[in-house]
């Protein structure tokens, strides 16, 4: 538990207040007695909880891709089983990889490089490409991870805000990297996602590849990172508008596209993802790559996968879109701002709510965890990942109580300053609740807001 959020309660507070909510109804007995004694205690986000909190696939991966983990299992100790590193080139995936997105040909297996999930490859890309001399710049808000791995290595991050329909303000953004190239300390990299986590905006093709070629020319040694995870997702109709790095790369610009096996596919748990990229850009990141990071499970998972690739696409498809939409209208009908999206995250206004109040409440009492908007300074906002038809419907349910218990205009940090906050605040920390997000509101780091 974070020591200054100890300090606020005692355990027989939380225990008292816990009895207070059960004599309510708000709490199963589960809840109110001790968690039953395992060898291994049970996770709490697994255990009972409503995760929507995640970028996950809550329709899992191709039955192909399961069978394929259990082959590895099933190998004996003198085979490529799980007691012995995989093949370190990998070399099968990485052509399957070309095959699958249309570079057979135009790359080789030097223009790939895979990670323990789309993560390594971006802090691979951030170790390489950003330092005290070479700033990061990056549209805000945004997916986060990699602003923190530039500035934990002493490097400027200069955040772009969103414009007011929520796209990425392109002129600003090359006049940042205008600036920072005549100043003798030009851009290292820059981050985009294709399709903006969390807001659900998406680069359009002709404007970003003319934004992108101009880039080049201002700050020839600048990456240009897209993070791409979503496109599968998209409405069938917008997907062609789609900006297409592999093209960039196959030009041998200095592109680097990030694809994952995390979201599509349904691989999450097994941290498969790769990049595409110039074989300079990719020998540079291999430098800081983890030995034999991608596992054998994962490899063989992965190969499973892309084999069944147009089947697991068109099933996830249909189900995250027709999963949005649902959301869309419930979200209409409780008369609450949410921005329409084209990525598997609804981001959602809930006025003068606290968006930190809420997550508390829906995870402890109503068992549902969704994202808080006080990461990217949007402190009345949260997300949302849309999953199955039982999700949808308890998360619904649970944000409809949620408004009808009232604490409107009272912020986080004063919410958390009163003797319900800070007993269900060390009561939700207790049940595995992320003690970071109370410390986040009880000493918020100051980030700019999109224009709204």
């Amino acid at each position: 538990m974070d020591d200054r959020l100890a300090a606020l309660v005692s355990r027989r507070d939380v225990l008292k207040w816990g009895a207070a909510l059960g004599s309510a109804g708000l709490l199963s007995r589960s809840l109110l007695g001790p968690p039953p004694s395992e060898a291994f205690p049970a996770d709490p986000f697994f255990a009972g909880v409503c995760r929507m909190v995640y970028h996950e696939n809550p329709w899992g991966p191709h039955p192909a891709a399961v069978e394929a983990i259990r082959e590895v299992l099933a190998k004996g100790l003198a085979g490529a089983g799980i007691n012995r590193y995989d093949d370190y080139l990998q070399n099968d995936l990485k052509h399957a990889i070309l095959r699958h997105n249309g570079l057979e040909g135009s790359l080789t297996a030097e223009n790939v490089i895979l990670g323990v999930g789309s993560s390594e490859v971006l802090f691979m890309a951030a170790d390489a490409f950003t330092s005290p001399e070479r700033p990061l710049l990056t549209e805000w808000i945004t997916y986060r991870i990699i602003l923190q791995r530039a500035g934990q290595n002493g490097a400027e991050v200069i955040r772009v805000p969103l414009r007011g329909d929520w796209e990425p303000d392109l002129d600003r953004m090359l006049d940042a990297a205008q600036e920072a190239a005549e100043s003798g300390k030009p851009i290292g990299l820059v981050h985009f996602n294709l399709i903006n986590n969390p807001a659900g905006t998406f680069l359009e093709r002709d404007r970003f590849d003319a934004f992108a070629r101009r880039l080049y020319e201002v700050s020839p040694e600048t990456v240009l990172l897209c993070d791409d995870s979503d496109r599968e997702y998209m409405d069938a109709d917008k997907q062609p508008l789609l900006f297409g790095p592999a093209r960039h790369v196959a030009e041998g610009r200095r592109m680097l596209h990030v694809q994952t096996f995390s979201h599509i596919f349904g691989l999450t748990g097994l941290r498969v993802g790769y990049g595409l990229a110039p074989a300079e850009v990719v020998r540079a990141m291999e430098a800081r790559k983890i030995f034999a990071g991608v596992n054998v499970a994962g490899h063989q998972a992965a190969l499973a996968s892309l084999a069944n690739a147009d089947e697991q696409i068109r099933r996830c498809h249909r189900a995250c879109t027709e999963s949005r939409a649902w959301l869309d209208t419930a979200l209409s009908a409780l008369g609450l701002e949410h921005l329409p999206s084209q990525g598997h995250y609804i981001l959602i206004n809930l006025g003068s709510m606290d968006g930190t109040i809420a997550v508390l409440r829906m995870f402890f009492v109503q068992k549902v965890f969704i994202r808080w908007g006080s990461e990217w300074g949007m402190d009345n906002w949260i997300r949302v990942n849309p999953g199955t038809e039982w999700e949808n419907e308890r998360f619904i349910e649970a944000l409809r109580w949620v408004l009808d218990t009232g604490s409107a205009g009272l912020s986080a940090r004063e919410y958390l300053d009163t003797t319900e906050g800070k007993r269900l605040a060390a009561a939700a920390v207790e049940r595995g609740f992320p003690p970071r997000a109370i410390a986040r509101a009880l000493a918020p780091v100051p980030a700019p807001r999109p224009p709204l």
